[in-house]
């Protein structure tokens, strides 16, 4: 799964992905900073550690990225 946030003129992108030997979750954030990537063995810790940083993303004002054609028409 994957999503995407923006900040301003940046953006973010947030994917969960199984370890390719299906062993553990992988959650790989990646901005104009770089790549980050952590391991997580358990659905339970995925979702807490999800709830987590997503919280953050939102304090620091980060916004998840509405496509375009579901965005409300501009106002007159």
């Amino acid at each position: 799964m994957v999503w995407f946030f923006e900040r301003e003129s940046h953006t973010l992108r947030y994917e969960i992905r199984r370890h390719f030997d299906g062993t553990a979750f992988e959650v790989v954030i990646s901005d104009s900073e770089g790549e980050r990537l952590q391991q997580l063995t358990s659905p339970t810790e995925l979702l807490q550690h999800s709830e987590r940083v997503w919280a953050g993303l939102i304090d620091s004002g980060w916004r998840p990225l509405t496509p375009r054609f579901l965005a409300a028409p501009p106002t007159q």
